[in-house]
């Protein structure tokens, strides 16, 4: 019997690191998350000339 649970418990664990490894090239990228805005901030605060930058999604 305990062999059997070991067995399910590997079973699982392998089905488990499998689906979860299927949607690794589907991680979201930087657009429109707080390092893009930060950035558009710190051009906006060091710009030589006035200028808006403004992001995608942008809430500055």
């Amino acid at each position: 019997m305990e062999k059997k649970i070991r067995v399910w418990l590997v079973v699982m664990l392998g089905l488990f690191v499998v689906v979860n490894s299927l949607y690794l090239g589907s991680v979201p990228g930087l657009m429109g998350d707080e390092g893009s805005e930060g950035e558009n901030v710190y051009e906006i605060l060091h710009a030589e000339s006035l200028i808006t930058v403004q992001g995608e999604r942008s809430y500055i």
